[in-house]
């Protein structure tokens, strides 16, 4: 069972709600999400993002680039979802 989604894509948005059904928690921006809108409890975290800040193919701007910080929502999602 899928808890909480956070996506900003539209059409990926559209494919959460045809698989997980209109009662599951679909968030856009996860820096936006509050601590208390994250489930309290769940088995696991699985989270992925833009590879561009440390790709030889990007500007390489790593955590200077707000893209290269995400990896810290995951992170955060990890201890509220103990």
């Amino acid at each position: 069972e899928c808890v909480f989604a956070s996506e900003l894509d539209t059409q990926a948005r559209a494919t959460y709600a045809a698989n997980f059904g209109p009662d599951m928690a679909l968030y856009g921006d996860i820096t936006e999400v509050r601590d208390a809108e994250l489930p309290a409890r769940c088995d696991m975290v699985v989270g992925g993002f833009p590879c561009q800040s440390f790709s030889a193919r990007g500007e390489r701007m790593g955590l200077e680039d707000p893209r290269g910080r995400l990896y810290l929502e995951v992170v955060r999602a990890m201890k509220v979802c103990q």
